[in-house]
């Protein structure tokens, strides 16, 4: 489910593991990681002249996350690579792991989906070749082994995982506000189509993303209620406000289609990932201070 829609492009993604064995043009690929699922509507008239050219890689954070980024700042792992036409069914496989180049420490890499002009066709980016679309939303961690929030570049314990993250990262330790005892009158993460569904609460519908049949929330004010079984986790759009969601540690915990973010330990909807078409170069910001603070200059 996607569409163009004021310079965006949106693909519907599912996390697939132990889905079997894959082919790639005729070669044995050995077992799939991720798997990303989805469609297209056509393209804008400007993207006419790429309609054939366009492929779909990840681009790793190897130089860190902190402060602004560059497409050229960044390391392409061909071995995802897949030309893609559009209109277009997505239909994208990952099979590798990121290399050591692609690593931001020894342990820890953060990609993001980009769809590029591969204008010479030979499944690498080269300098000239431009980006045309970039995941805005949603990004690709991998943790080789458990980091302790001092290990981890985002200052919060991260699990080894291999999985699909919100992005931008949160890069500070997480709000020192326990859950509480009672549920608050919230029923948290349920369907909503307004407020008054969520009792007390707020019902998430479109910040910063589409919520699936919207999503029931609490916003975080000080000295308010803590639900019981909720984490706080904070917007990056507009005010920047945090909110007490489903807090999971496995995506069974969440409601469908929602999938439990590693680093976040939050039920969030990271099976809509929004490819952003823009001739642009700068790459969305992939970590989000906590309050109060400032990402150092680039």
């Amino acid at each position: 489910m996607a569409a163009v829609r004021g310079g965006w492009l949106a693909a519907a993604v599912l996390v697939c593991s132990g889905c079997g064995p894959g082919l790639v043009d005729g070669r044995y690929e050995g077992e799939p990681r991720l798997a990303l699922k989805g469609s297209t509507s056509p393209p804008p008239p400007e993207f006419e002249p790429f309609k054939r050219q366009l492929r779909l890689s990840l681009f790793y954070a190897a130089k860190g996350i902190m402060g602004p980024q560059t497409l050229d700042g960044l390391v392409e792992h061909e071995a995802t690579g897949q030309s893609i036409e559009l209109p277009w069914s997505l239909d994208w496989t990952i099979y590798d792991e990121p290399e050591a180049r692609h690593l931001m420490t020894p342990d820890f890499a953060l990609g993001i989906p980009v769809v590029y002009a591969d204008k010479n066709g030979n499944h690498h980016r080269d300098a000239d070749e431009p980006m045309v679309g970039q995941a805005g939303g949603t990004g690709v961690v991998f943790v080789k082994r458990a980091l302790s929030a001092q290990e981890s570049p985002t200052r919060r314990p991260a699990p080894a995982v291999f999985a699909l993250v919100a992005k931008p990262l949160p890069c500070s330790p997480p709000p020192a506000i326990a859950p509480g005892e009672t549920d608050c009158g919230v029923p948290l993460a349920e369907p909503c189509m307004s407020d008054a569904a969520c009792g007390t609460g707020k019902c998430l519908t479109a910040e910063p993303w589409p919520w699936p049949g919207g999503y029931c929330s609490l916003q975080v004010t000080p000295g308010g209620c803590a639900p019981k079984t909720g984490i706080v986790w904070r917007s990056h759009a507009g005010t920047q406000a945090s909110y007490w969601v489903q807090r999971c540690e496995t995506t069974a915990e969440c409601r469908d289609p929602y999938v439990c973010d590693p680093l976040q330990k939050a039920c969030l909807p990271l099976n809509n990932v929004s490819l952003r078409i823009s001739p642009e170069t700068r790459v969305l910001p992939l970590c989000q201070p906590g309050p109060g603070m400032t990402l150092p200059p680039p």
